[in-house]
């Protein structure tokens, strides 16, 4: 077929997502209602913008860049979308992360999971040089991954970046410390995590008393 130049911009939204069709080689609108697919047809003929508007930050958005990272991988998923004039922001990057996640948990070999992980930890990097802020939606996926594996010393290690990076994230990373300690019953760290929680709580109270 013809080769498509990702360097032209389109010049309408339905331009995009044909775009997109020809990359992905999925269909975009549903074939299920003739009456739902011809309302959002007269949606995008009459938006004169980007073809970033609101009804393609929902799931059916995600799942486009799940399934496009997934035949072209996530920096030339980044890259293609960059191309097509849509800034990558927090929500693509996220939804990037957790499908490295997700494959690195389906992996047979150890070093394809740990291949996997590594691209999961490059996108939270590269989130991070672009200005985004590191907040649970982009971490959590990861300390979730490192808590389920048992990887105690990866999780410390990731953690503290994370704090470092965020400090208001210590709450919720003490919670999926939590779940770490549990999963692997250490008692003593559970007990010493109740305490920290507790002590923090009641210095709250004093400081708002």
């Amino acid at each position: 077929g013809a080769s498509v130049e990702l360097s032209e911009r389109p010049s309408s939204s339905s331009k995009d997502v044909m775009l997109l069709e020809s990359i992905l080689d999925i269909p975009w609108f549903s074939n299920t209602s003739k009456s739902v697919t011809l309302h959002r047809k007269e949606l995008l003929r009459g938006r004169k913008q980007k073809w970033v508007s609101k009804h393609m930050q929902s799931r059916r958005f995600e799942k486009l860049i799940r399934t496009c990272a997934k035949k072209l991988g996530a920096e030339t998923t980044l890259e293609v979308f960059s191309k097509l004039g849509r800034e990558n922001g927090i929500k693509e990057y996220n939804a990037l992360i957790e499908l490295s996640v997700e494959t690195a948990r389906t992996c047979i070999k150890e070093d394809d999971s740990i291949d996997q992980i590594h691209k999961a930890l490059q996108l939270l990097q590269s989130l991070r040089e672009q200005g985004f802020p590191i907040e649970e939606g982009s971490y959590g996926p990861l300390l979730q991954y490192f808590v389920d594996m048992g990887m105690i010393e990866e999780f410390q290690s990731f953690s503290k970046l994370i704090m470092e990076e965020n400090p208001s994230s210590c709450f919720r990373i003490g919670y999926y410390e939590m779940l770490l300690w549990i999963l692997v019953n250490n008692n003593d760290k559970i007990e010493q995590l109740c305490s920290y929680v507790e002590s923090n709580r009641s210095e709250q109270h004093l400081k708002t008393a």
